[in-house]
């Protein structure tokens, strides 16, 4: 399968995010497992696109910067080396990257620790 820089379309403006998901849906249509290589993704990229993260803020991230800070703590992330989560504070607000550690355990999971 011809392999297509997704985020670099999206960000010059040669296919809009409707027509960057229907790309995405006949590469998993064809049975294509190794989706990230085919769209280009970096593992980083891939990883936030796993996490909910939607190619068009994927390619603000990529041309414009990732975010830099956590969302709970505020500290600095360093998205090559630490652990992180990327999350929405809110429903449709727009993604941002949180430490692991920072992440509130639901009450839940600590009953399954009993």
């Amino acid at each position: 399968m011809k392999k297509i820089d997704i985020l670099a379309r999206i960000h010059d403006g040669s296919i809009t995010s409707d027509e960057a998901w229907s790309i995405h849906d006949s590469i998993i249509y064809d049975g294509v497992v190794n989706f990230q290589d085919v769209m280009m993704l970096t593992l980083l990229e891939h990883r936030a696109f796993c996490h909910g993260v939607n190619y068009d803020e994927l390619s603000r991230w990529r041309y414009g910067g990732w975010p830099s800070t956590c969302q709970i703590c505020g500290r600095e992330i360093d998205i090559n080396r630490e652990h992180w989560l990327a999350r929405s504070k809110e429903e449709n607000a727009p993604f941002g990257l949180a430490h692991i550690a920072c992440l509130p355990v639901s009450r839940e999971s600590k009953e399954g620790e009993k």
